[in-house]
């Protein structure tokens, strides 16, 4: 093989192999072949138990809203209430962002996204919203968490008054492609 330049030497297919699992592993694949061997690969999940990974989804949530970070609130939810919100807000944008243009002159590359980063760095210091859950029941592709949800905000812009306020929640959950997403957030009757 020297000189060779097309072939790699053969030293350097077992480590190849095992970048590959690694990545496979990563794409969620459970089994491929390589030759005449068939390597199975372990995903995430087989790594946490549904409960670990429906509290991880909630924090995502948490942290990313409290951090002003709308795709990833976004990405928390299932597939179909995540388009929809999408949507939603891209007629909004659209419609919108000439009529902000005109109005009060703000400019059309103004996003939604801007505009919610923002919002959420003026309600308050430190995190808007905390959400502790207390139960959680699993079913093969759904599940509910049940738990309260504490929202801080300043009275007013310039305020160092906080309102707080804390409600009894349920979080819906569903499970797409081995993960869990959020179906919906409700209040509990007190």
């Amino acid at each position: 093989m020297k000189g060779n330049k097309n072939h790699l030497p053969k030293k350097a297919s077992f480590p190849f192999a095992i970048l590959l699992c690694i990545f496979l592993a990563g794409c969620e694949m459970d089994s491929f072949s390589i030759g005449p061997f068939t390597i199975t690969t372990s995903t995430a999940s087989a790594a946490y138990s549904d409960e670990d990974m429906i509290r991880a989804r909630i924090t995502t949530f948490t942290e990313a809203y409290n951090n002003g970070d709308l795709d990833e609130v976004l990405n928390s939810f299932a597939t179909r209430p995540g388009q929809q919100i999408r949507s939603t807000i891209n007629v909004a944008q659209n419609c919108g962002g000439s009529l902000l243009q005109k109005t009060i002159g703000v400019g059309s590359g103004l996003q939604f996204s801007d505009l919610f980063r923002i919002g959420t760095a003026m309600m308050t210091e430190g995190d808007l919203i905390t959400i502790e859950i207390s139960e959680i029941k699993i079913e093969e592709k759904s599940a509910i968490a049940n738990g309260s949800m504490t929202y801080r905000e300043k009275a007013a812009f310039n305020s160092d008054i906080v309102h707080e306020e804390t409600a009894n929640i349920q979080v819906i959950l569903v499970k797409e492609k081995s993960d869990w997403y959020i179906q919906d957030i409700q209040p509990l009757a007190s």
